[in-house]
């Protein structure tokens, strides 16, 4: 259980802005233009992706499997946020024009291994998962078509 515990936190929001901003800081030191714009998307992706779960859960009102428990998060269920966040960053690195394979294979395998450690701990139903995973794909698919132009304006000046 307690593999689970760590491998879930590769979801979390909280990390995924402190490393894209850590590397945002690291990129205007080293002037590194590439490097600024990933951090960019990866941070606008942490945004957009926690404003729809918050949105939906508060629309729904589902409560977690594990409510009453004593490790059971606060909050509602539906959808994993931790779920749709990693699929919208993985599906934005899958569709943008510059793919690593190593680096999608290895974001693939963490992204699966939090998927599967929300039901696991029993924080998520198998539905809400499927849900974060599917609405991940869509938002990684139209941030990649649509908003990352947006980001690059603003970026660019």
């Amino acid at each position: 259980m307690m593999l689970w515990n760590i491998i879930t936190l590769f979801g979390e929001a909280k990390l995924w802005l402190i490393l894209a901003i850590s590397l945002l800081i690291i990129a205007f030191l080293k002037r590194d233009k590439k490097l600024a714009i990933d951090s960019s998307h990866i941070i606008s992706l942490v945004i957009i992706s926690g404003s729809i779960t918050l949105f939906i859960k508060n629309l729904f009102k589902i409560p977690r499997p594990c409510e009453g428990l004593s490790f059971c998060p606060h909050g509602y269920s539906f959808p994993s946020g931790h779920t749709l966040l990693l699929f919208s960053v993985l599906s934005y690195l899958y569709f943008s024009k510059n793919k690593n394979t190593l680096l999608l294979t290895i974001f693939l395998i963490i992204t699966l291994l939090v998927a599967i450690s929300r039901i696991v701990l029993q924080v998520h139903r198998i539905e809400d998962v499927a849900c974060g995973c599917f609405l991940g794909v869509f938002v990684g698919f139209i941030y990649s078509k649509q908003l990352s132009k947006y980001v690059m304006y603003l970026i660019k000046g």
